[in-house]
């Protein structure tokens, strides 16, 4: 199932939930974003639960950026990855994963 709202004021928002294809297990998978464009700037902010069937939640933020100068645009990116200690296939132990992008892109 997924939603997505029409665009307001340049904000959109979406929605999603993905149900489990395995009897006695919940796998299911939640997922919200909300993004901005208007003129030069744009922003996505994103936030993903991944339900493993232990009971263990794999929880992904990211956080993404552009700002458009005309002769070049600037790119900023943002992800967190966290997961509790569990016994699914990540293993049995804390997982923090944290990371961080910059660019840009020059027109020709």
């Amino acid at each position: 199932m997924k939603y997505a709202s029409p665009g307001m004021g340049g904000f959109n928002f979406a929605a999603s939930y993905g149900l489990d294809e395995t009897a006695n297990a919940s796998n299911d998978m939640v997922d919200f974003s909300v993004s901005y464009a208007g003129g030069p700037l744009a922003a996505n902010l994103a936030y993903q639960i991944q339900k493993e069937g232990t009971g263990e939640d794999l929880k992904i933020t990211t956080l993404n950026g552009s700002y458009d100068f005309g002769m070049a645009k600037l790119l900023a990116s943002y992800a967190k990855t966290k997961s509790a200690s569990g016994s699914s296939g990540l293993g049995s132990r804390h997982i923090r994963l944290q990371k961080a992008a910059l660019g840009r892109l020059f027109y020709a």
